[in-house]
């Protein structure tokens, strides 16, 4: 395979890596934002029937839209004026909320209207039995407070909502690495025909120049003449021998690669 293909291998996976992820970013994000939109849906609803059920336990006005806002993304208010306890508040919470299906942990807190002030406040566990309760606030002549609602776990709570998603990035991301992987051992491979291209260029050359050496000798030697001349004949069998210990540190060399190798030195 030539490098330009392996380019091009590398670039289109990189290419289609990058807008795989995008996607599953964006369709993440979609899922965790509507899943928001639907808890705080749910949420509105839970709050509207317990401010309801609160007014009408306390022979109160019926509740208004503008008496539950939301303050943070996981925090919520209800405007009220009545005497509350908090075994009733509690349970009533606990109520509306399962009604919803929202089994989620949750934190209240009673706050005077005009100094902000906190009367009261608890955090309610979902797995937790309530206790027997029944305080009756002392509003020290103020005329209005409200009660604050914060869902502490509301992050955890939502992405227990998209399971399916979180698994499937998983998957993509397992799906990545593997194809990582492949790209890499693509490489690697590449590289190591690279490598053995050279040797087997380099050691033909090496071993082709003795044989070389030795056969235009050997030529020589047979020649009928060449025992007249003693001192010829010597220096080409001389060359003989020399190229013939090269050929055979070559044969060592290669030996000891292929040695190392298996022993994966």
């Amino acid at each position: 395979m030539s490098r330009a293909s392996i380019r091009t291998i590398i670039l289109f996976a990189l290419i289609s890596i990058i807008g795989i992820v995008a996607i599953q970013v964006y369709w993440m994000q979609q899922a965790l934002s509507l899943q928001e939109k639907q808890f705080d849906h749910r949420i509105r609803i839970a709050l509207y029937g317990a401010a309801d059920e609160l007014i009408s336990q306390t022979k109160g006005s019926q509740v208004l839209l503008e008496t539950i806002n939301r303050v943070y993304s996981n925090y919520y208010t209800i405007d009220f004026s009545a005497p509350v306890k908090t075994k009733e508040l509690e349970q009533i919470l606990l109520t509306s909320f399962q009604n919803q299906n929202l089994n989620v942990d949750f934190e209240y807190g009673i706050f005077d209207c005009t100094d902000e002030r906190i009367l009261y406040g608890r955090l309610v566990k979902i797995e937790e039995k309530l206790k027997d309760r029944a305080v009756v606030f002392d509003l020290d002549g103020a005329e209005n407070y409200y009660i604050g609602i914060l869902f502490p776990t509301q992050r955890s709570f939502l992405l227990n909502q998209i399971n399916i998603w979180i698994f499937f990035t998983a998957v993509l991301l397992l799906v990545i690495l593997f194809f990582t992987y492949t790209i890499w051992t693509i490489l690697k491979h590449r590289r190591l025909s690279e490598v053995k291209n050279d040797f087997i260029n380099n050691m033909t050359h090496e071993f082709k120049t003795p044989i070389s050496t030795i056969a235009l000798s050997s030529e020589v030697l047979l020649k009928d003449n060449i025992m007249d001349n003693p001192e010829r004949f010597r220096h080409y069998v001389k060359i003989i021998n020399e190229e013939n210990k090269r050929l055979k540190g070559h044969v060592e060399s290669v030996l000891q690669i292929a040695l190392f190798d298996n022993k994966k030195i």
